[in-house]
């Protein structure tokens, strides 16, 4: 079967099958390094309302495999949000076509850096993109503290 990968424009459409597929990366991905109330930050704001906002005051993209949303990305000016890869779809290259048009994206917008905030799970991934880590900070929860990592590539 050959695959058909095409990266096209997120609309209100994709809302649901995009929502689930980052559930389903966060709980799959981020299990073994960070507690359930810090997956559960993770959800929250990856939520609809934030969904929808970045769509509309930025652009958002879904990467469709064989007609299934196996990727989604967004950038609100010059930062870098929701880049995700279903599980089963990672280490194939999705993630780099998804960032690459989200960087030119923030380079046609007449940036010339991109920034993004970075899990634990991720940032081997941006390192080999080019990016560095600016700072390692956390957010303190109720029971815990969600580590990530605010980095920076130039354009």
């Amino acid at each position: 079967m050959v695959n058909k990968v095409i990266i096209r424009t997120f609309t209100i459409d994709d809302l649901q099958p995009v929502v689930s597929l980052l559930h389903r990366t966060i709980d799959t991905c981020y299990k073994q390094v960070y507690s359930q109330e810090c997956i559960d930050r993770y959800k929250e704001y990856h939520c609809v309302d934030n969904i929808i906002k970045d769509s509309l005051e930025g652009y958002t993209i879904v990467l469709v495999n064989n007609n299934v949303i196996v990727g989604v990305g967004a950038s609100v000016d010059n930062d870098i949000r929701r880049v995700y890869v279903d599980p089963n779809c990672q280490r194939s290259g999705f993630g780099c076509l998804i960032m690459e048009n989200l960087e030119n994206n923030i380079k046609q917008s007449g940036f010339n850096e991109a920034d993004l905030a970075s899990s634990t799970p991720s940032i081997d991934f941006y390192l080999r993109l080019g990016y560095e880590v600016l700072e390692e900070t956390y957010i303190e929860l109720e029971n815990d503290r969600l580590h990530y990592y605010k980095m920076r590539k130039q354009l």
